[in-house]
């Protein structure tokens, strides 16, 4: 006999059973449908996850990944784990839970149990129900949930309902039927928890069912229906009881967390380094959540990752912490800004989170980012290898919570510790600028006398041990540095050996020659030199510059410590020593300038004179008498002799200086004709000044030597005087006395000694240049004379030639024939031709000599240029050129030459027609303002002729020249007309030239006229 009894909260639908869970996705409510689903109490439920409790593995991946999507409601398919660890398929339906403030406190959801065909194909063949076998019974009846009795076993209802029994469930009507086999089912409600159906079904035998069975049954009906009220209620108030029992041992566990948390977060404010927020989160973490194997990574905005520390079964680790696995931990939640808790984790799961796979798997990993607002700055991650519930969402959100404190406690901490190096560079920074800058004033005040006060402001500067000015020497191979000055600390004074006159050999210091690059060199020498008994720690090597590759050099010593030399400590304390560079330095330019200037003030002296010098005796006496030392009594001015090839002949001494205190010897005089013997001109022949403090031992030929010495002279110097690269001769400076020429002689008598060179050349230069000038005005004017009288002379006959072709011509004499006609004409026209030449040559001697006189008066410019045209149109011959002329109406009255300015344009028509073939010729005449604000006439002459080149251009106004090509050449002309031409424009005070010109196209010419 089968006995099904079936359940549901609403008659037709799934099974069901409703819940609540917090952020944390623990379980806050469950109703009592459960134990019908899943025979399991709600108290069980409750404190237990959402995410693991009494599902298969793939379904907590599902759920979690529905969350992720942030998409409501949604719906997940499961498998359950009944109470016997049977799996029940199901489906979750999840919405977000808030509370009156509209804020999101958790979820909300329903479960349902899927009862498929699968549960079906378990009914006895003889009950099964085919589709369509009765009328209006819906599928979802199939979904409901219950037990049955079967001959002593206890199964699912669903496998024993029969058709009577649906119809019955359907309808919520009593339903009897005998027969094989003999159905029973009654319906029934039990209040607000649903309602269900106990269906008896007799098996094997045609039977009809009593009145007193169907009371019977129906008696335990109602009493079955009063013990599930009793039995679920009872639930209900121990799920209650549970509840409020979980709910105070909650709130208690999360006052103490909280607690912890204020404690953390009051201690963390009181912690000064990182060090100590770490190993105080590491203690605090031990009180509330295992950390035996806990990692905190710093995230740097380059994507950087280190782990400060590191804690592994407990014990912190000192050695440098490096892990692909955590890397990738950190990577993630610092990427998503978002915690992670994996639980069990399978390498899909870690795959899915994009986490590189660790060697060892642990059981639970918990990760938490450190935000510093938007920013991540880190992450604290907890792992544990043995247990897969170590930790849950609660954890998680405790967790995060002390991310953010200790975050903020970074944050803090570095903010701080950047406040405090930036309060001590300050404090540092103004202690250097302030002494450096009193060191530097005393520098520029009292000069290197201030060298011990200066070095002291330099030692409480760099608040060091000793201060030492060390100068470099030059002594040929014993070349080292002495101590000049230093100063000690007071904590130093009497320890120290005074260093006074110490001399530094260069190989006790090699690695200074390296300073100069860089202008420093600091280095640790600790316990390697001993100084009064100390060690010197670190040294800084501080170049001060000079004139050698090994320079003198400021060392700021530190004694019983090694330091390190901060990069704006050397910039200050370079300020410092490039200040007693160039004290130093300055000094000694103002040396040198005193000296430099007493030299000029001579110089000058010298040169005055020699200025004023009108002769060889003044300027010889001007360089001795201001420059020579007391020891050179005598000075000889020697030039040279040449003949008409250049070729030197013999040495002529020109003049002789003496001082005015000069004892000769028995009244002694050199005899010049000795000295300047024309054998001893090879040896006056020097590019370079000589000096010879003793005469006996200077290289020099043999004889002169004699010569020198005979005359009583000792020490000589011999100034050779060269102009234009030739060489006009020596100055020789004598002594009777045996000299050392210095430096200073060396420096100061060849400047000036070419001086004399020039001012000798330049005389010699002005008087060729005197006769120079006098023979060409002698040439011009025999010139001018010569054109005169050829031009009268070459005119007179040219005329009568010219006169009687052309009586010839008109037939006075007689008639003529056609070739006689075409002669005679060809004899007019070259006449006129040579006419004009000669008339050309006239004007350019005029102009040469300035001797071309304009007949300057009002004249109209519209008349000049008609006259032009009509001379020029006889020039057109048979050539198909038309003449224009645009010329502007009531041109002004312009003061000019009119014979002149008609000569020019004439010249620029006849230039135009002779280079056109064909086409026109256009003059065009207009007043415009000049640059300088004046009126002026222009007059510009246009062809379309065979235009000029850039490079023939350059050559079109200059005389006797034309452009030389085949094309030109034919026209004949002598090449001046364009050169007169220029000149008649600039004696009118205006400007010629070509405005443009293209080859093959044509050419403007222009010129302008200054208008009153």
């Amino acid at each position: 006999m089968n006995i099904p009894i079936l359940f549901s909260d609403t008659p037709g639908m799934l099974p069901l059973w409703t819940w609540e869970c917090n952020l944390d996705g623990i379980y806050t409510a469950c109703s009592p449908e459960v134990i019908l689903c899943l025979g399991i109490n709600p108290d069980q439920v409750i404190g237990q996850s959402l995410f693991d409790f009494r599902l298969l593995p793939e379904s907590t991946l599902k759920i979690k990944e529905s969350l992720k999507s942030g998409r409501y409601p949604a719906e997940v398919r499961a498998v359950f784990l009944s109470s016997q660890n049977e799996e029940v398929p199901g489906k979750i339906n999840l919405f977000e839970l808030f509370d009156e403030s509209n804020q999101l406190i958790g979820w909300r959801g329903f479960n349902q149990i899927i009862l498929g065909s699968e549960d079906e194909n378990s009914l006895p063949q003889e009950n099964r129900v085919e589709a369509g076998e009765i009328s209006g019974i819906n599928e979802e009846l199939n979904r409901r949930t219950g037990i049955s009795w079967d001959h002593g076993r206890i199964e699912l209802a669903a496998a024993y309902w029969s058709a009577a029994g649906r119809k019955s469930a359907m309808d919520h009507l009593d339903r009897v039927e005998g027969g094989d086999p003999a159905v029973m089912a009654i319906p029934f409600d039990f209040g607000n928890y649903g309602s269900g159906l106990v269906e008896v079904e007799a098996q094997g035998e045609a039977r009809t069912w009593s009145a007193s069975e169907v009371l019977l049954v129906k008696g335990v009906v109602t009493q079955l229906t009063a013990t599930l009220e009793k039995l679920l209620l009872k639930a209900v108030l121990e799920q209650e009881t549970q509840d409020r029992a979980r709910a105070e041992g909650e709130i208690l566990r999360r006052n103490q967390d909280l607690s912890k948390l204020s404690k953390i977060g009051q201690q963390l404010g009181r912690l000064s380094s990182h060090a100590e927020v770490f190993n105080f989160i590491f203690d605090m973490l031990g009180e509330m959540i295992d950390n035996r194997n806990l990692i905190i990574a710093r995230y740097t905005q380059d994507k950087e990752i280190s782990f400060p520390f590191v804690a592994k079964n407990g014990l912190v680790l000192t050695e440098q912490y490096k892990n692909d696995f955590a890397g990738s931990v950190v990577r993630y939640v610092t990427t998503e800004k978002e915690p992670l808790l994996l639980t069990g984790a399978s390498t899909e799961e870690y795959d899915g989170y994009k986490i590189s796979l660790p060697d060892i798997f642990p059981a639970a990993v918990m990760a938490v980012p450190m935000l510093a607002g938007d920013r991540p700055v880190g992450a604290i991650i907890l792992l544990n290898y043995e247990d897969t519930q170590a930790f849950n969402f609660i954890h998680l959100e405790l967790l995060s919570t002390i991310a953010a404190q200790v975050s903020a406690a970074l944050e803090n901490v570095s903010l701080f510790q950047e406040i405090r190096q930036a309060l001590l560079a300050i404090e540092i920074r103004e202690r250097y600028q302030a002494n450096i800058a009193r060191a530097v004033a005393l520098l520029s005040q009292g000069g290197t006398q201030m060298l011990p006060q200066f070095l002291e402001l330099v030692g409480q500067a760099a608040d060091c041990s000793r201060v030492v000015y060390v100068q470099y020497f030059e002594a040929g191979d014993e070349n080292h540095w002495k101590i000049i000055k230093h100063w000690p600390a007071a904590t130093l004074t009497g320890s120290l050996p005074p260093l006074v006159d110490y001399q530094v050999s260069l190989s006790r210091l090699p690695a200074q020659e390296n300073a100069p690059e860089k202008g420093w060199l600091s280095g640790a020498l600790y316990g390697r030199f001993e100084d009064g008994g100390k060690s010197l720690g670190s040294f800084l090597f501080l170049t001060v510059p000079g004139k050698s590759l090994w320079r003198s050099y400021i060392s700021v010593e530190q004694y019983g410590a090694v330091r390190t030399w901060q990069k704006e400590e050397i910039d200050i304390l370079k300020v410092a020593a490039d200040a007693l560079s160039n004290t130093i330095i300055r000094e000694g330019l103002m040396d040198q300038l005193q000296a430099s200037l007493d030299e000029t003030e001579n110089l000058y002296q010298a040169s005055h004179q020699l200025a004023l010098s009108s002769g060889n005796n003044d300027m010889l006496a001007s360089l001795s008498k201001h420059l020579s030392p007391p020891q050179i009594q005598h000075s000889i001015l020697v030039l040279f002799e040449n003949n008409d090839t250049g070729q030197i002949t013999g040495l002529k001494p020109c003049a002789v200086w003496h001082s005015d205190k000069v004892l000769y010897n028995g009244g002694w005089k050199p005899d010049l004709k000795e000295i300047c013997l024309p054998e001893f001109i090879p040896d006056f022949q020097k590019v370079d000044p000589v000096f010879y403090d003793e005469v006996r031992f200077a290289p020099m030929g043999e004889d002169l030597r004699s010569a020198l010495i005979k005359n009583g002279i000792v020490s000589l110097a011999m100034l050779p005087l060269w102009a234009s690269k030739r060489q006009l001769g020596v100055m020789l400076l004598i002594g009777e006395r045996s000299y050392h020429f210095s430096n200073r002689d060396m420096r100061l008598f060849p400047p000036l000694v070419d001086q004399m060179s020039i001012a000798i050349e330049n005389e010699h230069a002005h008087e060729l240049t005197q006769k120079a000038l006098n023979d060409i005005k002698e040439v011009d004017r025999l010139k001018s004379q010569f054109l005169a009288t050829m031009s009268h002379e070459l005119r007179s006959p040219l005329n009568s030639i010219i006169g009687f072709s052309q009586v010839i011509l008109k037939g006075i004499d007689g008639p003529v024939t056609d070739l006689q006609q075409h002669d005679l004409t060809a004899i007019y026209e070259s006449g006129q031709l040579l006419l004009s030449l000669i008339n050309d040559v006239l004007d350019l001697s005029k102009i040469e000599a300035g001797k071309m006189e304009l007949a300057l008066a009002p004249i109209s410019l519209e008349d000049v240029i008609n006259s032009a045209i009509s001379s020029t149109r006889g020039l057109i011959k048979n050539k198909p050129i038309t003449i224009r002329q645009e010329v502007k109406e009531h041109l002004p009255v312009i003061n000019a030459d009119a014979i002149r300015i008609r000569q020019v344009l004439i010249n620029l028509l006849s230039n135009a027609v002779k280079f056109t073939e064909m086409g026109t010729v256009t003059v065009k005449a207009w007043v415009t303002n000049a640059v300088d604000g004046k009126k002026e006439a222009w007059v510009t002459v246009t062809d379309t002729g065979m235009g000029i080149t850039p490079e023939n251009q350059k050559k079109l106004f200059q005389a006797f020249t034309q452009v030389d090509s085949s094309q030109v050449r034919h026209a004949g002309g002598s090449g001046l007309g364009l050169s007169i031409s220029r000149s008649l424009i600039d004696l009118h005070h205006g400007r010629i030239g070509i405005l443009q010109s293209i080859v093959n196209q044509g050419s403007t010419f222009y010129f302008t006229l200054p208008v009153d």
